[in-house]
């Protein structure tokens, strides 16, 4: 290999190396995923009445935003975080939480539940696997 092959073999490598380290994600742009707190409507109340046959429930407020919730996560789901994964079991209805790693999992799920708005769902609507 002549002397004018290796200082283009070299500069090839150096260029690649330089490349790969250029645009390899930054460990800042892996983690970093922003949640925005979910905002439960108003809701319209109205007298009308029902030829169904069906009893008409009222739900109180706390009822109301709890069963928005719901419906509104389980529209998201499957959501897969950087500790932990949720799911949606319908044989159950209840959400599956399933943490990659349960010392950072739990505290990181406790923290998603708050900054989102869902920690009103309650926590039987919640296995932990």
């Amino acid at each position: 290999m002549t002397k004018k092959n290796k200082i283009i073999l070299g500069l090839t490598i150096l260029v690649v190396i330089v490349g790969v380290v250029a645009f390899w994600p930054k460990e800042e742009e892996i983690n970093k995923i922003v949640d925005s707190p979910v905002v439960v409507p108003d809701r319209i109340i109205t007298d009308y009445g029902s030829d169904t046959g069906a009893k008409e429930i009222s739900l109180s407020e706390e009822q109301y935003s709890e069963v928005y919730l719901i419906k509104d996560l389980r529209d998201k789901v499957p959501i897969n975080r950087t500790y932990f994964l949720i799911d949606f079991d319908y044989g159950v209805n209840k959400f599956i939480v399933k943490y990659k790693d349960t010392n950072k999992g739990v505290a990181e799920f406790e923290k998603w539940l708050v900054d989102t708005g869902y920690n009103v769902i309650s926590k039987e609507y919640f296995q932990i696997k």
